[in-house]
């Protein structure tokens, strides 16, 4: 065998030694509902398995009070318990959503997870529904474009019934955490209803129609953005998601309802990677969307792409952009810094040929009382009078 061969298979031996000697065992041991059916399978699905809810490796095993699995593992792990598919993913005690389970696995250790409830086996949210005004909500809206379904939830300003006005549509990604705390993500709510409500009332904006577009929980990141991130091995559905909005979801928004269905009047906006599929799809479709929420964005996703897109497709038409982010949003001082700059520099990127606003919340992290918080300064720079 020549010297240089022999080099890299002893190399190859020491990286798989490595990772070895690097891996600890976890074992995880799972409570579940008493209700659950005794046919099911328990799978545990992460960061590990590439998000797959049916994984026979990650199969747990049934020991009639309780489910075991020994894994092999290193570093920050971050999962979930399934039935086997996200129709039966875990759900919180009241119904929410359950946040990922997040763990830095630097020496073997016990992980001991209690199951409240699955998402097929339960009714609605015992969490008191907090809607503020007037909404519609509609199911199994079909996408042609992804060929799928979702829900969408529609705010009425006040008056909409009484009066023969036409108004500009704000259309927000998330639609299920954006109005209601029983639907909302971990039983958290952005309170855009009760926000457009004040404001409209005290005639600091326009009245608007705000409409929530439900996310898909997996497909999410999918759809939320045009590029594939090899990290995740999700995205690149964005391109799909941006024309079901614009092809088929705003023609039936403005069939519906008295809508401004002008360029001028049509909003769009998001957080995180609802913030990063925002800023996508006004320069995507600037014969549409005038202005975008771009909220704690995930502009670094897919290897920061959005940079050389913004770069190579400002259009001649102005567009209104607001960014804003928090100090705080990982809570790792040195992504906090990179996070904070990387919507600088966008901002100062759009300001040549566009409006723009930057917002930086001192001490905010990311989350939907953050969003909350800085929602009255989007609806005052987007629709204000």
């Amino acid at each position: 065998m020549k010297l240089k061969t022999l080099v890299l298979v002893l190399t190859i031996l020491g990286l798989f030694a490595a990772a070895d000697l690097y891996a600890f065992e976890v074992k995880l041991n799972v409570t579940v509902p008493h209700d659950t059916p005794l046919q099911d399978n328990i799978y545990v699905v992460g960061t590990f398995n590439k998000w797959n809810p049916a994984d026979e490796n990650y199969l747990l095993e049934n020991y009639g009070d309780h489910y075991e699995l020994t894994m092999n593992l290193y570093g920050r792990i971050t999962f979930k318990i399934s039935r086997g598919d996200w129709e039966t993913v875990e759900k919180g005690s009241q119904g929410e959503e359950v946040r990922d389970r997040v763990y830095v696995i630097a020496r073997d250790r016990k992980i001991d997870i209690e199951v409240s409830n699955w998402r097929d086996m339960m009714g609605p949210p015992s969490i008191p529904g907090t809607i503020t005004g007037t909404v519609r909500i509609f199911k199994n809206i079909y996408s042609p474009e992804l060929d799928n379904r979702r829900t969408v939830i529609v705010y009425l300003p006040p008056g909409y019934e009484k009066s023969k006005e036409s108004y500009p549509v704000f259309y927000m990604q998330d639609g299920q955490n954006i109005f209601n705390r029983a639907t909302g993500f971990a039983g958290q709510e952005w309170e855009v209803d009760e926000c457009a409500e004040n404001l409209i009332m005290r005639e600091i904006i326009r009245p608007v129609i705000i409409v929530g577009i439900y996310n898909l929980g997996l497909e999410r990141m999918n759809e939320y953005s045009p590029w594939k991130d090899p990290k995740y091995e999700m995205g690149g559905k964005g391109d799909e998601y941006v024309e079901f909005l614009c092809n088929t979801l705003k023609p039936l928004i403005d069939k519906k309802f008295r809508t401004n269905p002008d360029r001028k009047n049509t909003f769009i906006g998001g957080s995180s990677m609802g913030g990063l599929i925002s800023h996508y799809a006004v320069l995507k479709r600037p014969d549409v969307f005038f202005g975008a929420a771009v909220m704690s964005p995930s502009f670094h996703y897919a290897g920061r792409k959005i940079f050389k897109y913004t770069r190579d497709n400002m259009p001649d038409e102005k567009i209104r952009f607001y960014h804003d982010v928090g100090t705080c949003e990982t809570g790792d001082p040195k992504r906090d810094r990179a996070f904070v700059e990387q919507v600088k520099d966008m901002s100062e990127m759009v300001k040549i040929s566009s409006e723009t606003r930057l917002i930086i919340g001192d001490g905010h992290n990311h989350s939907e009382a953050a969003w909350r918080h800085r929602m009255p300064e989007v609806l005052k720079y987007l629709i204000g009078k």
